[in-house]
């Protein structure tokens, strides 16, 4: 599914350095960085699907409306992140095919990142900046989640 998604996003029209998978060889560290900064979740152990029931404050959630959740790109790129932010995406394996991790990480521009979630709808989807300031969340439950840091725009 990985590479389909990538397609998927190099067909809106974005180059590979703008979204791409993260390499083998980076994933567990980058993954391990991201549980440690932003949830409660121990590296020596799987990791929770479900990352958001782990994650540390302070936080600010809402309920995203119909309108926002049919938005494409998704409703926090143009209310929350700078749209040519380097960010990590981290997407829930919505097909269950990996062997470790439930989670797929890719890394390019928060637009990419938000153009790859409208791809993949009812997935639930972290997207991290790029040097683990913040952290927003899409959970399940259409409920976005953000960690303090996210700088707010006007």
């Amino acid at each position: 599914m990985r590479s389909e998604l990538e397609a998927s996003v190099r067909r809106r029209g974005f180059p590979p350095e703008h979204f791409r998978a993260v390499r083998l060889t980076q994933y567990a560290a980058i993954l391990a960085r991201i549980l440690t900064t932003f949830t409660t979740q121990r590296t020596d152990c799987p990791p929770e699907r479900w990352l958001w029931t782990v994650l540390k404050g302070p936080l600010h959630s809402r309920h995203l409306t119909a309108e926002d959740q049919s938005a494409d790109p998704p409703v926090w790129l143009h209310s929350l992140v700078e749209p040519e932010a380097a960010v990590w995406l981290v997407l829930e394996d919505w097909t269950g095919t990996k062997r470790q991790d439930p989670f797929w990480l890719f890394e390019g521009t928060a637009r990419a990142a938000a153009a790859a979630v409208a791809e993949v709808p009812f997935c639930e989807y972290y997207v991290v900046h790029r040097h683990f300031n913040w952290l927003l969340c899409e959970n399940h439950h259409g409920v976005l989640i953000t960690t303090a840091g996210l700088p707010q725009r006007p």
